[in-house]
Formats: C-alpha cells, sequence, structure tokens
C-alpha cells in the first residue's frame, strides 16, 4: 500500500508489485463478490487501521462558541437584571432617566429564543464539520 505523490489516494500492490485496483459488482442493488474476493478494499482497510488516515470529525471553535452563546442567551432570556443593565449601559449617556418598555424586555427574549435555536444550530454544525488537514494531504479516496 502506497500513498503516490501524496494525492490523497491509498494505491494498493498486489505479491507481484503490479498494482491492484478492485472492481465491484452490484446484482438487485446487493454486492457480489467472486470466489476469493474480499468484502473490503484493502485501502478501505488501511484507512480504518492507520489513525494517520482517518478524518478529525468536529471543530472545537465552533462548539466552545455555540456552547457560551447558549448561556449568554439563556441568561439574557431568564434573567431580568441582565436586561436592565444591558438597557442602562446602552442609554444611560444618550437618555435622561432611561426606562425600559414592554416592548424591550418582549424583544429582548425574542432576541434570546432566537440566539438559543442559532447556538443549537452551530452546535450541530460544530460536530458534523469535518477538519481538512492540508498540510498532510494524506487523506485516502472513498471506495465503493
Amino acid at each position: 500500500m502506497k500513498n503516490l505523490n501524496n494525492d490523497d489516494f491509498l494505491v494498493p500492490f498486489d505479491e507481484n508489485g503490479e498494482m491492484y485496483f478492485g472492481i465491484s459488482m452490484y446484482v438487485d442493488n446487493k454486492r457480489a463478490l467472486s470466489p476469493g474476493e474480499e468484502f473490503y478494499h484493502p485501502s478501505n482497510l488501511v484507512t480504518i487501521a492507520y489513525e494517520q488516515y482517518h478524518e478529525n470529525q468536529g471543530n472545537v471553535a465552533l462548539f466552545i462558541i455555540s456552547v457560551l452563546f447558549f448561556i449568554v442567551s439563556w441568561l439574557l432570556f431568564s434573567v431580568k437584571a441582565l436586561q436592565m443593565a444591558l438597557f442602562y449601559m446602552s442609554h444611560r449617556l444618550d437618555v435622561v432617566d432611561p426606562e425600559p418598555t414592554d416592548f424591550y424586555f418582549t424583544s429582548t427574549k425574542f432576541g434570546a429564543v432566537f440566539g438559543m435555536i442559532a447556538s443549537i444550530v452551530f452546535f450541530i454544525m460544530s460536530l458534523n464539520y469535518l477538519e481538512r488537514d492540508v498540510e498532510l494531504n494524506i487523506r485516502p479516496k472513498k471506495f465503493g
């Protein structure tokens, strides 16, 4: 098994040193194996066996951001003192004796709910994101 030219393609060789390219045949959406044929291609076995060929899944930075964003949104939704503090920080310099309206509290809660939904979407994206390792450049192509 060789990684020729570091081009993400593992090439298997047989006992005579010749390249081996398996051909898969399907009958009625089921794989038909010829006598002596293995179910898995040799490059798939190497990919499974050696960690250097595994694809890293997930993105830690996006995971942490989504969790922190959810916590901030939840606090903004549930803690009225935080809503008041943000209101006073944003309007203390412009307005004399600012008082928040009911619309402000309602819109803050809607924004917090939207933030929690967005953080859940980012959380799911962080779990499914595939990190492409450009420096190593040794990812095998999928067969079958």
